[in-house]
C-alpha cells in the first residue's frame, strides 16, 4: 500500500493543546457534573481504542470511509443514549446540590444532581477548541472554512456558555435559602436555555457537516485544501468521537431538564425549611 500524503501535521504545542482541552472536559463530568466513575471508565475504554486506531493509521484510507464512519457513528449514538437515561424524581434526587445515596448513579439520577449552569459550563471547552482550530488554520493544517473566520461559528456558543453559566451561578446563589424565584422568572429561566441548546445544536451540526464534508473522501463537498486530514491523527481523532459526542450529550441533557417537568426546578435553588 502507497503511503498517504496526510499534509501539514499540528504540531506538538498543538496536539497537547487538544490534550489539554480534552482533559478540561472530561475533569468537568467527572467533578462539575458528578459523573460516575463507572461511565468515565467505559468513556476512557473507548477512546483508548479510537487513540490506538488512529496511531495504526487505521483512518487515513480516505478511499476507504467505511474505517471511520462507523466508530463516528458509535460514538454519537452512545452519547445519546447517554442523555436519554432516566432522570430521576426530584423527590429521589434529592433537592440539595448532591443526589440522594438511595439512587443508584447507573440509574441516570446523576445527569440531575448538578445544577443547570454546570451542564451549560460544560460547553466552554468549545472556545478554546475553536481557537485551536484557527491556530492550526494559520499554520496549514486545516482550511479556512473550518474556522471562526470562516464559516464555523461555534466560538459564540463557547463566549456564550462561560457568560450563561456565570448568570445562572450567581443567579442560584442570590436565592440560595430564600424565598423560590417566581414562576415568571422561572419560565425566562427554563425559555432562556432551551433556546441556548437549541441554538447550540444547531452550531454543532454546522461544524459536523463541515468537517465530514471536508474529509478528502468519496463524499467529499467542500474541496477548499488542506482537506481535513487531521481528524484522523492522534489526538485530533478525539474531536470528532469524544468532543463532539460530549458537546452532543451536555446539549440533550441541558434541553431535557429544561423542557421536563419531573426534575428540580430549572434555578437548582436549594430551599430551605
Amino acid at each position: 500500500m502507497n503511503p498517504v500524503d496526510l499534509g501539514v501535521g499540528p504540531s506538538p504545542a498543538q496536539n497537547a493543546a487538544l490534550l489539554l482541552i480534552v482533559a478540561a472536559a472530561l475533569a468537568w463530568l467527572r467533578w462539575g457534573l458528578r459523573a460516575p466513575w463507572l461511565w468515565l471508565a467505559a468513556l476512557l475504554a473507548w477512546q483508548a481504542v479510537m487513540a490506538g486506531l488512529a496511531l495504526s493509521g487505521y483512518f487515513v484510507r480516505f478511499d476507504q470511509p467505511w474505517r471511520a464512519l462507523p466508530t463516528v457513528a458509535a460514538s454519537v449514538a452512545m452519547a445519546m443514549w447517554l442523555a436519554r437515561r432516566p432522570f430521576a424524581h426530584p423527590a429521589q434526587a434529592g433537592t440539595g446540590s448532591q443526589p440522594s445515596r438511595s439512587v443508584p448513579l447507573r440509574s441516570g439520577a446523576w445527569l440531575t444532581a448538578a445544577p443547570p449552569w454546570a451542564w451549560v459550563a460544560l460547553q466552554a471547552f468549545r472556545l478554546p477548541l475553536e481557537l485551536l482550530l484557527y491556530s492550526l488554520y494559520t499554520h496549514g493544517v486545516i482550511a479556512q472554512h473550518l474556522t471562526f473566520v470562516g464559516a464555523n461559528f461555534d466560538i459564540a456558543l463557547g463566549l456564550s456558555a462561560i457568560a450563561l453559566a456565570l448568570a445562572l451561578a450567581h443567579r442560584d446563589r442570590q436565592y440560595t435559602g430564600r424565598a423560590a424565584p417566581s414562576a415568571k422568572s422561572e419560565r425566562w429561566i427554563k425559555n432562556a436555555l432551551i433556546t441556548w441548546n437549541l441554538l447550540g445544536l444547531g452550531l454543532l451540526l454546522n461544524v459536523v457537516v463541515l468537517a465530514v464534508f471536508s474529509v478528502p473522501s468519496p463524499f467529499q463537498l467542500f474541496t477548499a485544501e488542506p482537506a481535513n486530514r487531521v481528524v484522523t491523527q492522534f489526538p485530533f481523532v478525539w474531536l470528532p468521537t469524544l468532543l463532539v459526542p460530549l458537546a452532543l450529550f451536555g446539549h440533550v441533557v441541558s434541553l431535557r431538564r429544561a423542557m421536563g417537568s419531573a426534575v428540580r426546578p430549572i434555578s437548582s435553588v436549594t430551599r430551605t425549611s
